[in-house]
């Protein structure tokens, strides 16, 4: 999965560490099972989770990456935010 987290991350540039990496059975059985993947990367000083659900797991992985750095943008996106309206009233 390693190789995965980074080509996605090589995208997205994040300065992101792994801290837990989990994979639990959701639903189903034989080929109809999902694999949910959890993930905690740190960024920023900051913990973020990621959750990920497909039959294949190396996918579920991916959609869990995915799901982190979207909210790592976000994230970061309410801190621009947060920034601009303090300069604003500041001025």
């Amino acid at each position: 999965m390693d190789g995965i987290y980074q080509a996605i991350n090589k995208i997205a540039k994040y300065p992101i560490k792994l801290i837990s990496y989990q994979l639990s059975s959701a639903k189903g059985h034989g080929n109809e099972a999902l694999g949910q993947v959890d993930i905690v990367v740190e960024c920023f000083c900051r913990r973020f989770h990621g959750i990920g659900l497909e039959t294949d797991i190396v996918e579920s992985s991916a959609i869990a990456m995915i799901n982190v750095l979207n909210n790592i943008w976000r994230a970061e996106l309410v801190k621009k935010q947060k920034n601009h309206s303090n300069t604003e009233v500041v001025q």
